[in-house]
């Protein structure tokens, strides 16, 4: 989601490479993620397992808190929401972006980086997009070496596809 922000705002940058980006949750429809968002600001702020359905103790997810805070995510859902409002209103500031998408992701909506990459699209901007097929049942977490559903080999591979794309007219 950060990479997003620097894709909009920072000039600086030659090439931004979004991976999975959290801009809004899976299990909410894309129209009602502003009101999703709100609601869990408002919210006592709670502790949320990442997968609910299969709790995971904290020696296997070192890196990071098994059960992160509902105002951490709703935070982060604020910062994609201004990335957004920014990419409707104009062009993207990196002039070489792409986005890496897990379409078997249930921890975030595709179909919001679906309308992001269109936004950057309509003010001219090449956007390369590559896309995990559901099929491969990849988790969320797709760059951490230590997951064990991961397949980090691919996942690096595409990520260096997006960081050298073909000319244009020869992608995606």
């Amino acid at each position: 989601t950060i990479v997003t922000w620097i894709a909009q705002y920072r000039p600086d940058v030659a090439n931004a490479i979004a991976v999975s980006p959290f801009l809004g949750p899976y299990v909410i429809p894309p129209w009602a993620t502003n009101a999703a968002n709100t609601l869990a600001l408002m919210l006592p702020d709670l502790m949320l397992w990442w997968n609910p359905t299969e709790t995971v103790g904290e020696d296997a997810q070192s890196y990071a808190f098994p059960t992160p805070s509902v105002h951490t995510l709703a935070q982060v859902m604020r910062l994609g929401r201004v990335v957004e409002e920014g990419a409707r209103q104009g062009a993207p500031a990196v002039k070489q972006i792409g986005m890496l998408l897990n379409s078997a992701d249930i921890a975030v909506s595709n179909a919001l980086s679906q309308q992001l990459i269109a936004s950057w699209r309509s003010h001219g901007q090449e956007v390369t997009v590559k896309t995990l097929a559901l099929s491969r049942l990849l988790p969320h977490d797709l760059i951490n070496p230590g997951e064990p559903q991961a397949d980090t080999k691919l996942v690096y591979a595409t990520i260096l596809e997006l960081l050298n794309p073909p000319p244009a007219g020869n992608g995606d």
